[in-house]
């Protein structure tokens, strides 16, 4: 009779079977590594085109300022003032909320809204939480140092520009400033 304990038959097949389930196992997070980083790609290319579709907002706004479909710095625009402030204080409301940025197709890609810088910094109605959180500074300033423009004669009127994107998956919000000099 044959010991039992040193017959070694079908241990092969053991051996295979454990060797198939580690590279089962392996190939699995290998797969669940890959469909991962699928998902951080595509959201990084989503949140790089969002970026850039606030970037042209910003850009549309400050090129177009006076010209084309979108422009912004015009009379009707800079003469607009109206008691704001709950104290009575008059202050400019020059504003434009909602100038949208349309893609070829004609899908709006960004909003912009446009409003002045105002030394009390209160929320305006129509603007968005972003464009209403722009530092507390002076509308009107003497013109930069070194740009030919004399204090005597010249002010220089102080905006802010907000764009925001229309698409979902993480909207981006850029925000800049923005002056016009103007003869006193």
């Amino acid at each position: 009779m044959q010991n039992s304990i040193n017959n070694e038959k079908g241990s092969i097949m053991l051996i295979a079977l454990l060797i198939m389930a580690m590279l089962t196992i392996l190939g699995l997070t290998a797969v669940n590594t890959a469909v991962v980083e699928l998902r951080i790609a595509h959201n990084e290319q989503i949140l790089k085109r969002n970026f850039y579709n606030a970037e042209t907002g910003i850009i549309d706004a400050i090129n177009n300022a006076t010209k084309g479909p979108n422009a912004w710095l015009t009379e009707p625009f800079l003469i607009q003032t109206n008691t704001f402030l709950s104290n009575g204080t008059t202050v400019p409301v020059n504003s434009q909320p909602l100038c949208n940025i349309v893609d070829t197709n004609g899908n709006r890609v960004a909003t912009i809204e446009i409003r002045c810088i105002e030394p009390n910094a209160i929320p305006m109605p129509g603007f968005s939480q972003g464009a209403n959180s722009i530092p507390a500074l002076s509308y009107e300033v003497p013109p930069p140092a070194g740009s030919g423009f004399s204090m005597k004669n010249f002010k220089v009127l102080q905006f802010a520009v907000t764009s925001t994107t229309a698409s979902g998956g993480g909207g981006i919000q850029i925000q800049t400033g923005a002056y016009k000099v103007f003869s006193k």
